[in-house]
């Protein structure tokens, strides 16, 4: 992942890190998460989740 640079473009949103991107494409697929938003209003209510940084 040399040729991948991740959050170094000064324009848009900061990316995710790609792990935490992997833990939520697992996260989709054990509890049958169709959509991107659906993931994002299961995961937000977890206090214990911690999300951004991983």
């Amino acid at each position: 992942m040399a040729h991948y640079t991740v959050g170094t473009s000064g324009e848009g949103a900061d990316a995710y890190p790609p792990l935490l991107l992997f833990k939520c494409l697992l996260l989709q697929k054990w509890f049958r998460i169709n959509s991107d938003p659906e993931l994002e209003n299961q995961i937000h209510p977890v206090k214990g989740l911690r999300i951004k940084g991983q």
